[in-house]
């Protein structure tokens, strides 16, 4: 069954935030998406065709200040809370009152901050290969790949040289045929570099989200992998250290970009989540 994707869009004088609806348009529970870096919205393409998401829930998808077609107007460097105000728009340019948060990696970031911020919206949320805060590490190859942009490196060399860090060994030879294309795909994507910089630079300088991790109640169910680099497990189990209501599953053999190279066992334990969500939600409400 083909799924059919609505495009429209958030504008205002400073910037013009292009996003896709998908799902059940009249449903007054969503789920959206957060990408991390250098991903556009078909990087969830086996979550889009899951039939359980597609037929129960709005689905929606953004593109970030400067990505896609988004068009960061004003030229500024913009900020982790400028995004994070971005998401706000457009859930209320939608008019959704039922939010599950689903971010991946530095979109689980802007997750776990906007849940703080704006929790009368959220009902529950999944972070995927995610943590509260950017280790040392994470800075360093991000202030690099910010200097490389500068020297005058291609785009698409650069993801050459960063995008097979998202995937378990295995999965990277399997997909070895398709690097090209990837590749090119996401460079045409990122291809604002000014943007691309702003938002890298964005990423770097997040706040460190532990202090609010205590202040969350609603549930949350956090998903890492034992062969991710970039996010190791230790991120999610100290997320679900201190979130109360909180699942944390740590997926074998896989790495930093679960839900694609592992999209059944993640869709299963998304969906398990929001079924025991919706009942926790009956059940505050009953009281």
């Amino acid at each position: 069954m083909k799924k059919k994707v609505l495009i429209k869009y958030y504008e205002d004088d400073e910037h013009k935030i292009r996003y896709f609806l998908s799902g059940n348009q009249i449903s007054d529970h969503c789920l959206l998406f957060l990408n991390g870096l250098y991903h556009d919205h078909s990087a969830w393409t086996k979550q889009q065709s899951e039939l359980y998401f597609h037929e129960n829930y709005k689905m929606v998808f953004i593109d970030y200040r400067g990505c896609g077609d988004s068009i960061n107007k004003s030229g500024k460097q913009f900020d982790f809370f400028d995004i994070v105000n971005d998401i706000l728009l457009i859930i209320k340019q939608e008019n959704i009152e039922h939010v599950t948060l689903i971010g991946h990696s530095s979109g689980g970031m802007l997750a776990l901050w906007f849940s703080s911020q704006y929790p009368q919206y959220i009902e529950n949320m999944v972070l995927l290969n995610t943590g509260a805060y950017l280790n040392n590490r994470l800075k360093i190859i991000l202030k690099g790949l910010i200097q490389l942009i500068d020297e005058g490196a291609e785009l698409s060399d650069l993801l050459l040289l960063v995008y097979p860090w998202h995937f378990s060994r295995l999965y990277a030879e399997k997909i070895s045929t398709m690097w090209p294309d990837i590749y090119l795909k996401y460079a045409a994507y990122n291809r604002d570099l000014v943007s691309l910089k702003y938002l890298i630079q964005t990423i770097i300088n997040a706040p460190d989200i532990t202090s609010i991790l205590n202040k969350i109640t609603f549930p949350v169910l956090v998903i890492g992998s034992d062969n991710d680099y970039i996010f190791p497990a230790i991120h999610q189990n100290e997320i679900a250290e201190q979130v109360k209501n909180c699942e944390c599953v740590i997926l074998p053999g896989n790495g930093h970009a679960a839900f694609i190279e592992n999209h059944k066992d993640v869709n299963t334990l998304i969906k398990r989540h929001l079924v025991k969500s919706n009942a926790y939600a009956i059940i505050k409400a009953e009281k």
